[in-house]
């Protein structure tokens, strides 16, 4: 018996709806899978960032630590390594980005320099960072961030010789690098107190990147 021409007309119909409905549940499906990729990726880059952010906030208390038990604020300045027992795990110098890629500690060492000095000026007062310490935060894993801290005698002085520090103020800054593009510095302006009222004391504080 031949199919007439309507019935054929629906199955036609119908096979073209189930193809679209099909279209559709598959478009669907693929948009909640991309959703759901993009939220993971927007997560696991927020705990990068906040580890990293932690790991700098660390290494600039690691710096003022190191202040705290320095006497000679000047000899930090021209590269004496930091007294007493290191407050950063160690970590292989030059270090390495976590996931791969050397760090190079000379060259991020001039681009502060070199961004410190469109800032200020080449008077002989611009702060001149040396990098003091180089580790991993207290407690990350063997691929977390890695941390670089440097020292610059502040701005405000007038001696003429950034190596010398005339008024007990230092910069301390400490930059962590994570995995990727993550990374974060922070900077605080540290004063030497009287020994009655504690070893140092944060006058400033900014978080640059």
């Amino acid at each position: 018996m031949t199919a007439s021409p309507r019935s054929a007309g629906q199955r036609g119909a119908a096979l073209v709806i189930t193809l679209m409905v099909t279209a559709i549940v598959t478009a669907l499906g693929g948009a909640l899978l991309l959703v759901t990729m993009v939220e993971s990726a927007v997560e696991a880059n927020h705990q990068q960032t906040h580890a990293v952010r932690q790991a700098a906030e660390a290494g600039l208390a690691c710096g003022i630590a190191g202040l705290a038990v320095t006497e000679d604020w000047s000899s930090a300045l021209q590269g004496l390594p930091v007294p007493g027992p290191p407050c950063l795990e160690p970590a292989a110098f030059p270090p390495s980005f976590p996931g791969g890629g050397d760090i190079e500690p000379a060259a991020l060492t001039a681009a502060l320099q070199a961004m410190t000095s469109a800032r200020y000026g080449t008077v002989p007062d611009t702060p001149r960072w040396e990098l003091w310490i180089a580790g991993a935060a207290p407690g990350a894993a063997a691929s977390g961030p890695v941390v670089l801290v440097w020292i610059a005698d502040d701005e405000g002085e007038d001696d003429g010789d950034p190596a010398v520090d005339a008024n007990g103020v230092l910069w301390v800054r400490a930059e962590a690098f994570g995995r990727g593009s993550a990374r974060t510095a922070v900077e605080a302006l540290v004063r030497r107190n009287p020994p009655e009222e504690g070893a140092t004391a944060v006058i400033g504080w900014r978080l640059t990147r």
